[in-house]
């Protein structure tokens, strides 16, 4: 579920209402929520492309000095919004082009206060990000 403060790029907006998003083997099935969910929805339609659904790759943010409010800041037709993609903690989600399904629709959608586990490994919990030496002192 997207919630208040995520954000949703190329839109180079924060999400302002929940959108639920249903994913099933490994692409986007259902989007539901309000107006923005409504918006996410059909701009993903008019692409008339089963690969836009797609989960394309997953990641999370490192870099201290990205700030969450920079999008906010900034005249958003001159951003790609490289500091939401990277503001230390964040989950990011993103749909569109993998090998071998390729699209032109693409999202890249940072999200806030995850937890986030790579085969029952901590990478990120409620937003902060579990330090390399803390993962291998709770596995040993």
């Amino acid at each position: 579920m997207l919630v208040p403060g995520d954000i949703i790029l190329p839109f180079n907006t924060y999400v302002q209402s929940n959108i639920d998003l249903t994913v099933k083997d490994g692409a986007i099935t259902k989007i539901e929520g309000g107006f923005e969910a409504e918006y996410l929805r059909e701009y993903m339609k008019d692409f008339n492309d089963k690969n836009a659904y797609t989960i394309s790759h997953l990641g999370w943010g490192l870099q201290p000095k990205a700030r969450w409010t920079a999008l906010g800041m900034n005249d958003k037709s001159r951003t790609f919004g490289m500091e939401a993609r990277a503001f230390y903690g964040n989950f990011l989600f993103s749909t569109g082009p993998t090998a071998g399904k390729p699209t032109p629709c693409h999202l890249d959608i940072p999200m806030r206060n995850c937890n986030f586990f790579i085969d029952n490994e901590p990478m990120v919990l409620a937003g902060d990000v579990i330090p390399h030496d803390q993962k291998i002192a709770r596995s040993a």
